[in-house]
């Protein structure tokens, strides 16, 4: 995976701020129902983590 440049966050006004976190938080929620589906469908969730230990 590639490693992503961080914005410097000090220069930013807070309403810039907000701009930025807003659909970010958006997408924690998609990706945190998204998990929650495939854990109740019973399917295998693949993470960095996981993989490794199924092999």
């Amino acid at each position: 995976m590639r490693e992503l440049e961080l914005l410097d966050l000090t220069t930013l006004a807070s309403d810039q701020e907000n701009d930025l976190i807003r659909p970010l938080f958006e997408q924690v929620r998609i990706l945190t129902a998204r998990v929650s589906e495939l854990d109740v469908s019973g399917n295998v969730i693949l993470t960095p983590f996981t993989a490794s230990s199924t092999t």
